[in-house]
């Protein structure tokens, strides 16, 4: 969004675009912020927060820049997949995806923040809806499952529609997964890069496991946790089922 040309906002405008939902943290806003798009209301929704990070990946800003080259294809290159291997043989990212899914769903921030996400959309009463984090696959991929389950889509579906996401980033995948076969990586360390590169569609399906564990369903915590009653699910589907 930060890069958003005329055609662009053009194209979006003429979509009936009522709201961004900006899924970021502050550094990545900073950094590059959207484009402002006249008549469309850009609110920022920080899911993240500042989840507990390990004080080796924390105190070294090189990785975090590796790691932001590393996920993005258009500065994605052989010496930086080189790096993020080395990276990865740490042990520094072993658990850090996968909790960061966990903790989106449990830590009480997030879940106002994706609270906060779902009351602005019912403001627009069936406007588009766009929403983005830096990737587009974590923390917006969760608001997809979210929104979806809330409109009543099933679990085996939220699951194939999350895992499109490695389409769109398979030759990065591809590409990664055969450096780390190269160098002997592990099966979990494997399943450690598709999940920075792409998606991993187990840490999902935990942080989903987690919830049905802790309050039954989704349609629970979907109501306990992000606010979403029985009304307020069917204004929902009223405004975006046909």
């Amino acid at each position: 969004m930060s890069k958003a040309t005329e055609n662009d906002i053009q194209q979006l405008q003429g979509k009936n675009l009522k709201l961004v939902c900006d899924l970021r943290t502050e550094t990545e806003r900073n950094n590059a912020l959207d484009v402002q798009i006249p008549g469309v209301e850009n609110i920022w929704f920080n899911v993240l927060g500042s989840l507990p990070q390990k004080p080796e990946a924390a105190a070294s800003a090189e990785i975090g820049l590796n790691m932001v080259k590393v996920m993005n294809p258009n500065t994605f290159s052989p010496e930086v997949a080189a790096k993020m291997i080395e990276v990865v043989k740490s042990g520094i990212f072993d658990g850090m995806m996968e909790n960061t899914y966990l903790g989106l769903v449990a830590r009480e921030h997030s879940q106002n923040e994706y609270a906060r996400m779902f009351e602005e959309i019912l403001k627009t009463q069936g406007g588009t809806i766009l929403w983005h984090c830096s990737q587009g696959k974590d923390r917006a991929g969760l608001a997809a499952a979210f929104i979806l389950a809330a409109l009543g889509v099933d679990e085996a579906t939220i699951m194939e529609d999350f895992q499109k996401s490695n389409e769109s980033y398979q030759s990065m995948i591809d590409a990664g997964l055969k450096l780390a076969a190269a160098h002997n990586l592990s099966e979990k360390h494997q399943g450690v890069i598709k999940a920075i590169l792409g998606v991993n569609p187990d840490y999902l399906q935990k942080a989903l496991d987690f919830i049905k564990t802790n309050f039954g369903s989704i349609q629970k915590y979907l109501e306990m946790k992000l606010g979403l009653t029985e009304d307020r699910i069917k204004k929902l589907q009223a405004y975006y089922l046909q």
